[in-house]
């Protein structure tokens, strides 16, 4: 069956991001990924997911000081 939106959250705060996946086919059926400190800070209300074609979930990010700001990792 196919992952429906309602299955995946994200949630974005100024330095930190989740995302979760529930009720996946293959095992386990629950993943998540989190990041409790980004290098640096990001737009929160400007972040997002997206999901692509090929079984993939793509997570956006927009950099608070711009696209000007460095990020060393």
């Amino acid at each position: 069956a196919a992952l429906k939106d309602e299955q995946i959250e994200a949630a974005f705060t100024e330095r930190s991001l989740r995302v979760s996946v529930s009720g996946l086919a293959t095992p386990p059926a629950n993943r998540r990924l989190a990041i409790p400190v980004l290098c640096a800070g990001v737009l929160p209300e400007q972040c997002c997911w997206v999901r692509k074609p090929s079984d993939m979930l793509l997570v956006k990010l927009r950099k608070a000081g711009g696209a000007a700001s460095n990020w060393a990792d």
